[in-house]
């Protein structure tokens, strides 16, 4: 992380802008919100170099917020860029470890919006660089024309997986592919990809098998990007005991709903550990791994 600009964080949400601050021994300014009477929100940051110093002279700051999927959490993160260019800032970054609409990296249904490309173009217009954990596919970052670098959270599944003495790591569908046979290849270990195929031609009903690796006997973990319902990874554990699997586990980025994550004992799995979870205390491992990657 550059030492020469400001972390930034937004009042009662920053404890991770916070936390990165302290730990890189850089100054720290925080942002106020504020609504008007007819609910309109406005974001206000002191002028750098200012006499109360809360932005010091390196006009370089770096925003640190998740970008939720409610509207309000995007229109604060695009209000603070423009709050801090008007401060003095002459680059602005975003640090957002989590990115709402990833998934929407095309459109579903014909007529239909993407939120994808419109979130791509509106922070690729306020911020000069921006960071997040895992974007969701290679799709969805061409949306921010070249600004938005995807942060691998690789090493710290690898770190977890030993941990739990994984013997073999799978993929719960083909989209998952890349990201466990990285996890594999660090570990040494046997890659199993698992598949969804359908049951009922035309009519919608899907199963999962093995579609490559043998599970036989081995401590298994799922290495996927995303925790929503839990259903991809509920059917691949099936397939995985069915097919011989000692026990099996999960490892993901992100949960998409933080405060409704599905439990591991309902998803047949014996753990599932998210790698960045929003809300609490950041982990020193998240700390330590953002500060060498942005």
């Amino acid at each position: 992380m550059c030492m020469l600009q400001t972390i930034v964080g937004f009042e009662g949400r920053d404890q991770l802008a916070r936390a990165l601050a302290r730990a890189a021994g850089a100054a720290y300014a925080s942002l106020a919100v504020s609504t008007y009477r007819a609910g309109e929100r406005a974001v206000r940051a002191s002028p750098l170099g200012s006499a109360r110093g809360r932005l010091p002279v390196s006009k370089r700051c770096l925003l640190v917020a998740d970008v939720e999927a409610d509207g309000e959490s995007v229109w604060r993160v695009l209000l603070a860029a423009d709050a801090l260019r008007r401060a003095g800032a002459r680059k602005v970054s975003l640090l957002a470890p989590w990115m709402a609409y990833g998934r929407q990296d095309k459109p579903a249904k014909t007529r239909e919006s993407t939120g994808g490309v419109v979130l791509g173009a509106a922070l690729s217009r306020a911020f000069d660089r921006i960071y997040t954990l895992e974007a969701h596919s290679p799709l969805f970052r061409k949306h921010f024309g070249g600004r938005l670098k995807s942060l691998s959270a690789r090493d710290l599944a690898v770190t977890i997986a030993r941990s739990k003495g994984a013997m073999a790591v799978a993929a719960p569908d083909h989209g998952a592919v890349k990201r466990a046979k990285s996890v594999a290849k660090r570990l040494r270990v046997t890659l199993i990809v698992c598949e969804k195929v359908r049951t009922r031609p035309g009519l919608g009903g899907v199963r999962t098998k093995i579609a490559s690796g043998d599970p036989t006997g081995h401590r298994v973990v799922l290495v996927d990007d995303m925790v929503d319902s839990g259903g991809t990874l509920k059917e691949a554990a099936h397939a995985l005991r069915s097919a011989g699997a000692r026990s099996v586990g999960a490892i993901v980025t992100h949960a998409a709903n933080p405060v409704s994550v599905p439990r591991a004992q309902d998803l047949g799995l014996g753990y599932m550990e998210v790698v960045y979870r929003r809300n609490g205390k950041p982990k020193k491992e998240i700390i330590e791994f953002l500060l060498d990657a942005v």
